[in-house]
Parts: structure tokens; sequence; C-alpha cells
């Protein structure tokens, strides 16, 4: 399909004060930073989540990190500002891992052109809280200083 031609982008990391213990809320708001494939802030995103599917054993975490992936033409050296914008949802396991994706894979920003994939961050069971992210919403506030 489409998503073939994806390339690696960079990381979208989330941001979260204080830890995991206050979330239990269905709509939560981050600030997050995306970061390009050779290591620099390139775009600061608001991030809003919109349904969390949590193991609340899992409080060590302090940040969600996505390896972003997408054309070459939006994400890659023609990246244009808040391009990452729009809305993702998780598309299920059969369809991201024929896309070459894992099955908790985010696809959406706005053409449906663009995929979040979680990347493991260990956090004593070393499952990532980014895996339970089912929905989430991005908007571009503004270049990373």
């Amino acid at each position: 399909g489409e998503h073939k031609s994806l390339i690696e982008a960079g990381v979208l990391e989330l941001r979260v004060e204080g830890g995991w213990g206050a979330i239990i809320a269905w709509e939560k708001t981050f600030e997050c930073v995306f970061t390009n494939i050779d290591g620099r802030p390139i775009g600061l995103y608001i991030a809003v989540i919109r349904k969390f599917c949590l193991d609340l054993g899992l409080t060590g975490s302090t940040a969600l990190q996505w390896a972003v992936f997408g054309p070459a033409s939006r994400v890659g050296g023609r990246y244009v500002p808040g391009s990452l914008e729009g809305e993702y949802a998780g598309i299920g396991a059969d369809v991201a891992v024929g896309a070459g994706l894992g099955a908790n894979a985010l696809i959406g920003g706005g053409t449906e052109s663009l995929a979040l994939q979680p990347i493991s961050i260990e956090a004593g069971s070393g499952l990532s809280i980014s895996a339970g992210v089912r929905t989430l919403v991005l908007t571009y506030t503004g270049p990373a200083s």
C-alpha cells in the first residue's frame, strides 16, 4: 500500500510533569517536541490524547515517544513547520503489520499519510505507555528554539 514509501523522520516526545498517577482521564493535553532524525528539535506541538488504555502500574515512565514516519516531502529534508498537525488513530494490528508498522502504530496527520510508531521506554515492566494511546490530536505551536 501507500504506506510502504514512508521514511523515518524523527521522534515525537510528549513531556509529562509529575508522573502518571493522575492519568485516569479520557482526555489529557501535553506539550511535545518533534526532533528530526539528526536529533535536532524542530517543532513544538500540543498533543491531546482522547483515549487511553493504560495500565496504571506503569508510573515510572515520564515520557511518551513515537518514531515519526511519513513521506519525505512532508517530514524528511523538506519538512514543513506544522506538517505533523492532525488527528491520529490506531489502525488495528492487521493493517499496521501489513504496512510494516507495529500493532500499536497511529496513522493520521491530515491526509492519513503519517504514522507514529511507539518507542518502548523501559518503565519497570518494559512496556511503553504510548502503546496504550488510541487517539491523538496534534496542533502546531511553533518552532523549537
